[in-house]
């Protein structure tokens, strides 16, 4: 097991706070440890040699393929209407979704 950053209980118990999280004090010891490595990794990471390493933009292919928006085949309204499971003809009925969505 790597070595381990050593953090107070009272360092949790403010770091908890600042979270705005209850720990009980039995899990105290629990959360040194864990916080502790936390910090024993962040700590590895500021010494990686990174000189001469080019910074990403994206980690990702920089170039996306994307295929042509071309329309494609559509359902008539009448196949439509009968598949869904609400409607208000000619259209389809919606749960609201901007808000807290307590209407339709």
């Amino acid at each position: 097991m790597p070595p381990e950053h050593s953090i107070s209980a009272d360092a949790v118990r403010r770091t908890a706070t600042l979270a705005r999280l209850t720990i009980p004090e039995s899990d105290l010891p629990d959360y040194q440890r864990r916080l502790g490595a936390m910090l024993h990794y962040v700590n590895r990471l500021s010494s990686a040699q990174i000189e001469g390493v080019e910074p990403l933009t994206h980690p990702g292919n920089p170039t996306d393929r994307l295929a042509d928006d071309l329309p494609g085949p559509t359902l008539s309204t009448e196949t439509l209407m009968a598949m869904a499971p609400e409607t208000i003809a000619p259209f389809v009925k919606v749960p609201k979704v901007i808000g807290d969505g307590s209407s339709a």
